[in-house]
């Protein structure tokens, strides 16, 4: 919708997000998890509003994360999710057929493929700090969805391939439903992932939403009718 696109146009303008209750929930959450012992690529800001989101979803909901790497992003969203009697199921081929991921990943994403962890390495982060409300999926995302996929999606964050982010979007949102939120990892586009940034500003035009949200690179909002 074209007032959308303005506002996310005005949103874009500033790397880092400016709204009061950003700015406390990164004050009070921004730290839960150490991004240097963990390692991954997520702003304070950003794991404090992966965490208020997944926290305040309805009681039984389903979180869907596409690309985990180390876990970060992972132990924020279960972290919110047991505050609301929730799951995350966190999808990522992990360091498991990496020539495929080499093949089907852009030139900034490969240096890291080569570092990934085990699905088991992940696991063990994650219970190490007392989640236990989460599922990790070994496979491609487009995989997992076009092969059995049945449980309808609260709350999706998208932060893996960014050659595949329309594919990724297209093949999830089925599973998607009036309320569900929607989140992108690297979509500001003065983080220069122009597949992900101009992705985002397409669904912006076309969608209907409310919420629309960014904080640092992450751009978010919630499905309406």
């Amino acid at each position: 919708m074209k007032k959308d696109v303005v506002k996310l146009q005005k949103l874009w303008k500033n790397k880092y997000s400016k709204p009061i209750r950003h700015r406390i929930s990164r004050l009070m959450y921004g730290r839960k998890f150490n991004a240097r012992e963990i390692g991954g690529y997520l702003s304070p800001g950003e794991g404090a509003m992966l965490y208020v989101w997944a926290s305040k979803l309805p009681r039984n909901s389903t979180i869907v994360e596409i690309g985990t790497l180390y876990g970060l992003s992972t132990c924020y969203l279960t972290a919110g999710a047991q505050k609301s009697d929730s799951k995350v199921y966190a999808i990522d081929p992990f360091a498991s057929n990496l020539e495929r991921q080499i093949k089907e990943s852009d030139e900034e994403q490969n240096p890291y493929i080569n570092r990934k962890q085990s699905k088991q390495e992940v696991k063990r982060t994650l219970r190490k700090r007392g989640l236990t409300s989460f599922e990790l999926i070994k496979g491609f995302s487009l995989d997992v969805a076009r092969n059995g996929w049945q449980r309808p999606i609260d709350f999706i964050f998208i932060d893996g391939n960014h050659q595949q982010v329309q594919e990724d979007y297209e093949s999830w949102r089925q599973f998607l439903s009036n309320g569900s939120r929607v989140a992108f990892h690297d979509s500001n586009p003065s983080f220069k992932i122009k597949e992900v940034s101009d992705f985002v500003k397409s669904i912006v035009e076309k969608e209907k939403i409310a919420y629309l949200e960014q904080v640092a690179s992450i751009t978010s909002f919630v499905l309406r009718k």
